[in-house]
């Protein structure tokens, strides 16, 4: 089996700790998540930090439905 480097997809750089799931990069202080490093473009890869603040966003609120609009 051939060895797989990987390296941070937001500042390049080689000096990452692997591990099970996932890659942490020692200078963004960054977490990335292996699948996406083997199947997207570098510039497509979003931290684990990053995804956790999207899915913040939706979560936040969801059970205040008082400031809907709702359009006839």
């Amino acid at each position: 089996m051939v060895p797989t480097y990987y390296h941070c997809p937001r500042c390049q750089s080689f000096e990452v700790k692997v591990h099970k799931t996932n890659v942490f990069c020692s200078s963004c202080k960054l977490t990335f998540d292996k699948k996406f490093l083997k199947i997207l473009e570098d510039e497509d890869i979003l931290a684990n930090e990053e995804l956790e603040g999207i899915v913040d966003v939706f979560t936040e609120d969801k059970d205040d439905t008082d400031d809907l609009t709702l359009i006839p």
